[in-house]
């Protein structure tokens, strides 16, 4: 088992269960109760259910790139095969945490996330 890209997993497991929920939470809900929200070719419903639909697609791609990791972790020989796929989860990650931190400011703690992973990915192909 590769430590560095265990640590991946948990964390990215971590930020999509707080994504998953804190958007259900903090966006979704809100965006539900809104009275007024914007239309989608004339929907203010399509808006909201595009919206919702969006948020949990992400977090599927996370479970997506949870489980690549999770199995390149457990098996060297899956991890030599994997290389491409971490390379690019490597760049997935690097371009989000700058995303998160350029639009936010830095006020999104999203960022910090990134970077942790970014970084252990960058050990387990590197080091």
């Amino acid at each position: 088992m590769d430590p560095a890209l265990l640590a991946v997993a948990a964390l990215l497991s971590l930020v999509v269960l707080v994504h998953s929920i804190g958007g259900e939470i903090l966006v979704i809900g809100p965006l539900r109760r809104h009275p007024d929200p914007p239309p989608l070719f004339g929907s203010p419903t399509l808006f909201v259910s595009t919206i919702h639909a969006t948020w949990h697609v992400a977090s599927a791609l996370g479970l997506a790139a949870t489980a690549t990791v999770l199995a390149a972790a457990a098996d060297p020989a899956v991890a030599a095969g994997s290389r491409f796929a971490l390379q690019a989860l490597l760049g997935a990650f690097v371009a989000s945490a700058i995303l998160v931190l350029g639009t936010t400011r830095g006020r999104h703690p999203a960022w910090v996330a990134f970077s942790l992973m970014s970084a252990g990915l960058v050990f387990a192909l590197y080091a």
